[in-house]
């Protein structure tokens, strides 16, 4: 699968599932980190070699060789690998994409979120919540990884 910044390549062997699309690299949260990495491609059991396609950087899913794609990586955005096809029978189920973030990089110290938030490691328990931004800089910085729906944040 295609990542945030390359699309996915074909594998010129028999048999191998294609390559990953390597993520995007971004430094908004102070650290250099890829996300958004395409999964590889299954295996698909006639033909030599055997093997599947490699993930791309950034949390993608390793292709599955004789069984389901493995899961991309947390709170990267990654796509899942592919599942194998087997000679006979069904195929094995992809990987499930992995679970995304949101980041948001601004100049205040202190935001209110709603319940059920989880922002910088901490998951807010009640409505209008105050939470730290991580220092980056002179700005801060606001992890989120989970959001129920109509969840809202207030800067202040």
């Amino acid at each position: 699968g295609g990542g945030a910044s390359a699309s996915g390549t074909g594998n010129t062997s028999g048999g191998v599932g294609g390559f990953g699309g390597n993520g995007l690299e971004s430094s908004i949260d102070g650290t250099p980190t890829t996300r958004a990495g395409g999964g590889g491609g299954g295996r698909y059991a006639f033909g030599t070699p055997s093997g599947t396609g490699t993930p791309g950087t950034g949390g993608g899913g390793q292709g599955g060789t004789s069984g389901a794609g493995s899961d991309g990586s947390l709170s990267t955005g990654g796509g899942g690998g592919g599942g194998a096809w087997p000679n006979s029978g069904s195929g094995y189920n992809g990987g499930a994409g992995g679970k995304g973030i949101v980041i948001l990089r601004t100049s205040s110290a202190t935001a209110n979120f709603t319940s059920g938030v989880e922002v910088n490691g901490t998951t807010t328990t009640s409505n209008g919540q105050t939470v730290g931004g991580a220092s980056v800089s002179s700005d801060y910085v606001y992890s989120i990884t989970t959001a129920t729906a109509g969840a809202t944040i207030t800067f202040n």
